[in-house]
């Protein structure tokens, strides 16, 4: 095997850079093809070489209005990553095959792009401007989306079933997830948790992706703690940035578009119940480097300042809706000089009387999956409204 790989200069270097990456290398300097095989086994060396055909093959992802090539990969890296680290969290021994399914999980994306060409740059125009759901305008507009796409070209290169499996779930309902068969299922939501939390962070084109609740009990299905996801979500960037430079990426400049943003000066509140890492949202202001503080009642928001602090509440039952429209009450009058700070997050089967509370009462309101550009345009919006208030109050 290792006098194969020698045989490609250019796929011997990279090999080595990954063996000495920090996502493999633990202990001595892997000096050769051969030691890189032996240290890391004939079926890690697999995965390693795959995911660099694969890079390969869209080495040019040119096209107006197309993907960025390098948040894509991004993207893909960090959701590989990640769902590595989430199996060996775990204690699972497939983390190797997570890690590759995690890289390939969006490359139907690419096979739309270079088959569709302006035609596919016309539906990543539709969600970018309309902040919808990826998966479900590809089969508005397309007949089917990029995880259907992703099987059929993983079936055309013969690759394993499973992996193809545990990648196609990444967009897949959690209430349906628990349907999936015994031996994929495990891994399967390995992936989608870590897809969710990348794309709650925003690793990757922001307008292109969206942010959800995480349904504790996956969790604890797959055995984590999410205290231990903790320090590998702070030491995530800089390892997609070194595996990157390990596939070869690193000489790729993002693109200068709008998913550049500038957190809010004031502080903020972010009212939810259950206070763990793995929240998209509150990884989404830690990343976007916003000022708050995570409360588990609206009453500290309605206690301080209402006028110059934002609030967002994420809103898990009737009770914490009914909480909401009590302090909505108790601001009365007041509250129309502060309804812009607050914000209210509705998870996806929110009850019709929760949300029927949220329209008659004009509070604003998104319901998830939210568009996580959309969710930082929600803090850019909070600091344009608290300087338009200040400036009112100074005239008036």
């Amino acid at each position: 095997l290792a006098h194969k790989i020698e045989a490609d200069a250019a796929l011997s270097v990279r090999i080595l850079r990954l063996a000495n990456s920090a996502l493999y290398s633990n202990r001595g300097k892997v000096d050769s093809v051969e030691r890189a095989v032996v240290k890391l086994g004939v079926e890690r060396i697999r995965q390693l070489v795959l995911g660099i055909g694969v890079i390969d093959q869209w080495r040019d992802m040119s096209l107006p209005g197309g993907l960025n090539r390098r948040l894509f990969w991004e993207h893909s890296m960090a959701v590989a990553i990640l769902a590595r680290k989430i199996a060996i969290a775990g204690n699972h021994p497939w983390y190797d095959a997570v890690f590759t399914a995690g890289l390939l999980h969006d490359i139907g994306k690419l096979l739309f792009q270079e088959s569709l060409g302006k035609h596919y740059a016309a539906v990543l125009q539709e969600v970018r401007t309309s902040s919808g759901i990826m998966h479900q305008v590809e089969n508005s507009r397309l007949g089917l989306d990029h995880t259907e796409a992703m099987r059929e070209i993983g079936k055309h290169w013969s690759l394993p079933e499973e992996l193809l499996d545990i990648a196609a779930h990444h967009h897949t309902p959690w209430r349906d997830m628990s349907g999936l068969k015994h031996e994929i299922l495990e891994p399967a939501i390995c992936l989608r948790i870590a897809d969710t939390i990348c794309s709650g962070i925003g690793i990757g084109e922001k307008r292109l992706l969206n942010s959800e609740m995480i349904p504790p009990s996956y969790l604890s299905y797959i055995r984590i703690n999410p205290d231990s996801l903790d320090e590998p979500l702070q030491t995530l960037p800089q390892e997609v940035a070194e595996l990157a430079a390990a596939y070869g990426l690193e000489g790729d400049a993002k693109e200068a578009d709008a998913d550049c943003f500038q957190p809010p000066e004031t502080c903020g509140i972010y009212v939810c119940e259950n206070n763990t890492p793995t929240d998209p949202v509150y990884c989404l202001l830690k990343a976007a480097n916003a000022s708050f503080d995570r409360r588990h009642s609206i009453a500290d928001w309605f206690l301080g300042n209402p006028h110059s602090t934002w609030c967002w509440v994420q809103v898990s039952s009737p009770g914490v809706m009914r909480s909401v429209m009590q302090t909505v009450e108790k601001l009365g009058d007041d509250f129309s000089h502060c309804r812009h700070n607050l914000l209210l997050l509705l998870p996806q089967n929110v009850p019709n009387e929760v949300r029927k509370m949220a329209v008659e009462q004009n509070l604003r309101h998104l319901i998830a999956p939210w568009n996580t550009m959309k969710l930082l345009s929600q803090l850019g919006q909070a600091k344009d409204a608290a300087l338009a208030a200040a400036t009112e109050d100074a005239l008036s």
